[in-house]
């Protein structure tokens, strides 16, 4: 297991430096999961070290998890045309206060936010669907040959792992079942499939286009 995570966290560190490579070709709605990953990598790491050191580190979970919230529905925004800084901060301060009001009155900073992140999955891919929907519907988009497309297909892969995965992992969790082990896993295993495509999408920007 500890194995596989770190091949995790090499991944997100590898689609960093793919971000970066391809940085000045991404458009404006691609940055904004290249952001999310700049905040992704050193997270998941520092997360993994003070796990290492016997320190709970719940709360930079807690702290992530706003701000992912917040740039996938920038993102979101971006992508269906309907950006405005007064909506981008709108959805930021109900981000925060929905993680705040949590914090307060369900689960602590020591707690996994599992309500959070379950929250998140609902939100997402519904958002996914959304957008998949209008690209669909669309003449004048090649769908296989867009990059926001693939990175909204890809989202929606796994955020749809994920709401299974959180609405039952603390259910196998607290009955001490055999499977947990299996879940966890296979969640790894879905992020680091994550993080290989997302790094794919942006390399994709530094390859010449076609005409």
């Amino acid at each position: 297991m500890t194995q596989l995570f770190y091949i995790y966290l090499t991944m997100i560190w590898l689609a960093l430096l793919a971000g970066f490579r391809s940085y000045s070709s991404l458009n404006t709605a691609v940055k904004t999961i290249f952001l999310l990953i700049v905040f992704t990598a050193p997270t998941e790491t520092c997360h993994k070290y003070l796990k290492l050191q016997g320190i709970n580190a719940n709360w930079i979970y807690h702290s992530f998890s706003f701000v992912e919230a917040s740039l996938i529905t920038l993102f979101f925004l971006h992508t269906i045309g309907k950006y405005r800084i007064s909506t981008a901060a709108i959805a930021t301060l109900l981000w925060f206060a929905i993680a705040v009001l949590n914090i307060v009155l369900f689960e602590p900073l020591t707690a996994l936010n599992s309500n959070i992140l379950l929250l998140e999955s609902f939100c997402f891919i519904s958002m996914a669907m959304y957008v998949l929907y209008r690209f669909v519907i669309s003449d004048n988009i090649t769908l296989t040959r867009d990059p926001v497309f693939r990175l909204w297909v890809i989202l929606l892969f796994y955020w749809a792992s994920s709401y299974f995965f959180w609405g039952y992992y603390e259910f196998f969790y607290n009955q001490s079942s055999p499977y947990v082990p299996y879940i966890r896993a296979g969640q790894i295993i879905i992020n680091i499939l994550l993080y290989f495509f997302i790094g794919v999408v942006f390399l994709s920007f530094s390859k010449p286009r076609k005409t």
